[in-house]
């Protein structure tokens, strides 16, 4: 009987721990409202060629995004995930390379998407491979199209060779952003009312893999 007893609970002692090492774990207070691994298409995301002769697709288990020599490309989630309050947070995983020697190439995680007609509007978290990220934002219809938050800065351990976490949090009127769970800078959410309209970004010369997209509702 005891050895019996022991089996079970070591078994049930297994279980428990292969359940808690899903990577998919719904964290403390939060609602998920979507999430993938890209895995398989699940038809939220664009597949095939775009303007410029730009690409998206599945390609070996992950979601790839190709800018070209002169264009960049952006692919947001097709569907809007509204929250059950007022703070969410947007997190993916991203590994950016170039295909062509310069320093260019860059991509990541974008949000506020809006498009009317061929007028374009997005805020973006994007890290290089060359180990820096930047706070942008993009208007097609200004001027001067681009306007950083915060410019190019080093640190937040970014993997140069491999995947990278970026998470945008909107709380209590607060826009906080993260590479690798690392804060690296918060704002006011004036202009950011809400981050659900999410999606990806890889500028010009840029090769951008995706294997985990998730947004969630906070309590």
């Amino acid at each position: 009987m005891t050895k019996t007893y022991n089996l079970i609970t070591s078994l049930a002692l297994l279980l428990f721990i292969l359940v808690s090492c899903k990577k998919d774990d719904v964290r403390l207070g939060e609602t998920v409202l979507y999430e993938t691994d890209f895995s398989k298409n699940d038809e939220k995301w664009g597949v095939g060629y775009s303007a410029g002769d730009t690409y998206y697709g599945y390609e070996n288990g992950v979601y790839v995004l190709k800018g070209s020599a002169t264009m960049a490309i952006t692919s947001r989630v097709s569907e809007d995930f509204a929250p059950s309050s007022g703070s969410m947070y947007v997190e993916v995983s991203v590994k950016p390379t170039y295909f062509s020697d310069n320093r260019y190439g860059h991509g990541g995680l974008i949000w506020n998407f809006r498009k009317d007609g061929t007028d374009l509007s997005f805020y973006a978290l994007v890290i290089s491979q060359s180990g820096e990220w930047k706070i942008t934002r993009y208007n097609s219809k200004s001027s001067d199209p681009w306007e950083d938050i915060v410019d190019w800065s080093a640190g937040a351990n970014i993997n140069i060779r491999g995947y990278n976490t970026l998470k945008v949090l909107l709380k209590d009127g607060k826009v906080y952003f993260h590479v690798n769970d690392q804060e690296v800078y918060s704002m006011a959410a004036t202009g950011v009312a809400t981050i659900n309209r999410a999606g990806l970004y890889a500028n010009r010369f840029s090769i951008v893999e995706v294997n985990h997209f998730k947004i969630a509702s906070l309590q």
